[in-house]
């Protein structure tokens, strides 16, 4: 994508931010539901610049929302509320 991609609303979730970012190969995850943590690794739509994934808690099997947080040190987790609701 190019920066023009950026700005345009047809790519929600897009952030230049994580262009050119060199992941990790794992962050650190604490589910949102039971709070148990687990190791997540990035999503190909977080490798291509769209902080989105999802996952499934191991302990308690809660389908999760993902994210790489601001620092870009942890994931962030949400419980997926809709089922329709695709990352």
């Amino acid at each position: 994508m190019t920066k023009a991609a950026a700005s345009d609303d047809r790519f929600p979730g897009f952030h230049e931010s994580l262009i050119g970012t060199d992941f990790k190969e794992t962050y650190g995850c604490k589910c949102s539901e039971c709070g148990y943590e687990f190791a997540a690794k990035p999503s190909l739509l977080m490798l291509s610049g769209v902080n989105k994934g999802s996952g499934s808690c191991i302990e308690c099997k809660t389908l999760l929302r993902l994210s790489i947080d601001d620092s870009g040190e942890y994931m962030n987790s949400a419980r997926w509320e809709a089922p329709n609701d695709r990352p």
